[in-house]
């Protein structure tokens, strides 16, 4: 092969590249599902200054639909020999031609979930109420407002994300005055 036809071959190989991350992408879009609970209860009451600090956890689980994710294994249930096969080329084709891009399926997208990273971001009562706690969260970059976590397996086709935040004290040693109450609110968003 000529250098021109090698040139050819490396762009083409790029751009089918791109596809196949265009196509994960997509998959996640349709696929994928995000929910986000807070972890312990949704009422919490501040600590006096003198007191331990509190912190306040969130947990996102994400993965793979649960109806996507059970249609997926019924069809591979049905279709045991075509999976067999499907699986064989896929290796088959890593293994004699790295650099050729396999498109993703539904069983892929659950095989990355641990892969996955999930964007934290206060949207109201920080830094009032709550602050990010920085030594209780291993982020895995710091970008901007952009905060991800990496994510830990939660079964099959789902994983989990914690974010953990530090619950400001209240100002005096004693508990004191009218009872108020402020609302903290977080976001969380595949990266």
């Amino acid at each position: 092969m000529d250098a021109t036809s090698s040139a050819v071959v490396s762009k083409v190989l790029a751009a089918v590249g791109i596809l196949n991350r265009l196509i994960k992408l997509g998959m996640i879009y349709t696929y994928g599902d995000i929910t986000v609970t807070a972890d312990g209860g949704s009422i919490y009451h501040k600590s006096a200054i003198d007191e331990p600090p509190q912190t306040v956890s969130f947990t996102a689980r994400a993965g793979v639909r649960g109806a996507a994710w059970e249609e997926y294994k019924r069809a591979m249930e049905e279709y045991a020999n075509l999976h067999a096969m499907h699986t064989y080329l896929k290796d088959c084709a890593g293994l004699t031609l790295p650099s050729l891009p396999v498109l993703p399926d539904v069983g892929d997208l659950a095989k990355d979930v641990a892969n996955w990273r999930v964007e934290w971001q206060v949207v109201s009562g920080a830094p009032e109420h709550v602050e990010i706690s920085l030594d209780k969260n291993e982020f895995v970059t710091y970008l901007d407002f952009a905060m991800p976590l990496k994510m830990s397996e939660a079964g099959d086709a789902s994983g989990t994300a914690t974010l953990v935040l530090d619950l400001d004290s209240e100002p005096s040693k004693q508990h004191s005055g009218d009872l108020r109450s402020a609302e903290v609110t977080v976001r969380a968003a595949l990266d």
